[in-house]
């Protein structure tokens, strides 16, 4: 892709505008150039060469099996909506992960704090995680706080081994006004959001090599 094309694909999809039709993004990403993390998706949500699955590590202790040859899937809905009102009040997210790189470990993680934005994972609500026999039961941790502001996470882990697709579910709220600083968390503006992954999203982490699809549900917002 030229810089031409590039440039006119990150200004389609940046700060969503009222009245825009829904779309869809189909394997954004090439195998083998998808260990990315979620700060990947950029300012204003820019999805091009990005995957929203965190870095592959092995939790400490744990022992992942082998993966299949065939790469896992994350299908990731995001639906800005607005209560109502005349601004975006939330993104409501659902992620379907088509299976656990390792049953017996699964956890999902957001920032605490990310690039000097606080309170991210605190406006997370809502959080379910369902897979083929029900609902799967978390324990939230946090990493500790760093004094210099630099990234600090917060940690879902699954109590019980999961089977089959994982479902995932939650709302995550914008920033507060006046919303001031850098670019990193997410804000309504004019009728629409503008932020950052890292800003609004709880993804699986230690899954290895994910092919990630997103579709935006713009149904909320007004006409």
């Amino acid at each position: 892709m030229g810089p031409t094309a590039a440039a006119a694909q990150r200004r389609s999809i940046g700060n969503l505008q009222p009245g825009r039709a829904g779309r869809r993004f189909d394997d954004l990403v090439k195998p083998g150039r998808i260990l990315l993390d979620a700060t990947s998706f950029g300012i204003a949500l820019l999805l091009i060469g990005a995957s929203p699955v965190c870095p592959a590590q092995s939790p400490a202790g744990a022992r992942a099996p082998a993966e299949s040859a065939k790469p896992k899937t994350l299908a990731l809905t995001w639906r800005p909506t607005s209560d109502g009102s005349s601004e975006v009040v939330a993104v409501v997210v659902a992620e379907t992960l088509s299976s656990a790189a390792d049953p017996r470990a699964l956890s999902l993680r957001a920032p605490v704090t990310y690039a000097g934005v606080r309170g991210i994972a605190d406006r997370v609500q809502h959080l379910t995680v369902r897979d083929s026999i029900g609902d799967v039961p978390l324990e939230a941790s946090d990493e500790p706080a760093d004094p210099g502001g630099f990234p600090n996470y917060r940690h879902w882990r699954a109590t019980r081994p999961v089977h089959g697709a994982i479902a995932v579910s939650y709302r995550a709220l914008v920033q507060p006004p006046p919303g001031r600083g850098p670019p990193f968390g997410i804000r309504a503006y004019a009728g629409g959001v503008t932020g950052a992954g890292s800003g609004f999203l709880v993804l699986p982490e230690h899954q290895g090599r994910v092919r990630s699809r997103v579709h935006w549900d713009l149904s909320d917002l007004a006409s």
